[in-house]
């Protein structure tokens, strides 16, 4: 039996601060290639990682310094890992290991 999985990434909002539109798509395009439900999340609010109508408000999500990348379903982790890549990508970094540190 296939268990769905819940995988949460917590990254830092800068990730997100310079993302232009067309990133933006980008990053939704990539998580629609996922079964798994896509969320990002702060304190107060989640958006629909693979939603553009949802993920155009992604500026205004920027308040805190955390946000939490979720994904549920049976390829959760890998949308996690190719999502993040995607994000440091899109900031000009090669690598996680390139990124920002906690």
């Amino acid at each position: 039996m296939n268990e769905e999985r819940l995988i949460e990434k917590e990254l830092s909002n800068r990730l997100f601060q310079e993302l232009d539109r067309e990133k933006l798509i980008l990053f939704v395009q990539e998580a629609n290639q996922f079964q798994s439900y896509i969320l990002l999340k702060n304190e107060n609010l989640q958006l629909n990682g693979k939603s553009v109508l949802s993920m155009i408000h992604i500026h205004s999500f920027l308040e805190g310094e955390r946000i939490w990348l979720t994904a549920k379903g049976d390829d959760a982790e890998q949308a996690v890992a190719r999502l993040v890549q995607v994000l440091y990508k899109c900031r000009g970094k090669k690598s996680v290991d390139e990124g920002y540190q906690n």
